[in-house]
């Protein structure tokens, strides 16, 4: 800041001023997410015994005939059952960024030219 002279019999104001930081946030847009269902292929073996009922005509001590009575027949369906559940939320977080900037600050120098006395007033004279 450029000096400034005293006048002689009068006196003037000078405006001292300050850097303050002036802190803002802005929202931005960082991902679009999605949540679907998906079926897995997922292949299972399974041994099942499947029984059948046989008349057996023997002859003679001898087996001669075998006639199917009943039999099982095997019956496979598929049918959905809850496995789990999964829930969506979201969630807000918070980190702590510290923020360090060097603010300026203006301060009065006095600069004296020629013999003039420069007396110091006390703060207790104040």
């Amino acid at each position: 800041m450029a000096e400034e002279p005293i006048a002689d019999a009068g006196s003037r104001v000078m405006k001292l001023r300050e850097e303050k930081l002036d802190i803002g946030k802005e929202r931005i847009f960082l991902a679009d997410v999605q949540v679907r269902r998906e079926w897995v292929e997922d292949t299972r073996r399974i041994e099942v015994p499947l029984y059948r009922e046989e008349l057996v005509v023997e002859k003679n001590g001898h087996e001669a005939y075998r006639i199917p009575v009943r039999e099982e027949r095997l019956e496979v369906r598929k049918i959905p059952v809850e496995l789990n559940e999964v829930r969506v939320r979201t969630e807000t977080q918070v980190d702590e960024v510290q923020v360090q900037e060097t603010l300026l600050k203006e301060v009065a120098r006095l600069s004296v030219e020629g013999e003039a006395d420069l007396l110091e007033k006390s703060r207790s004279d104040a």
